[in-house]
């Protein structure tokens, strides 16, 4: 008998941003100064406006199952 198995799992990524990339983080590190982002917070804002790309230069560097979160046999 064969199973279907649903799993919760994390894939790590080691990402190198592109110069044009970098210099706009730097821009938003200078241009939100008074708000102390991290590089992470910054990094996070652009990425998610669309403004830059984390993996245009990524190497996966580890995955790992969280848990089992349902098993069923198939017909």
């Amino acid at each position: 008998m064969a199973y279907g198995v649903e799993v919760t799992a994390t894939v790590q990524y080691w990402c190198i941003l592109s110069d044009e990339d970098s210099e706009k983080v730097d821009e938003y590190m200078s241009d939100h100064a008074e708000e102390d982002p991290t590089l992470e917070e910054a990094i996070g804002v652009l990425y998610g406006n669309g403004e830059i790309n984390l993996y245009d230069d990524s190497t996966e560097s580890d995955f790992l199952t969280k848990s089992i979160d349902n098993a069923e046999p198939l017909a």
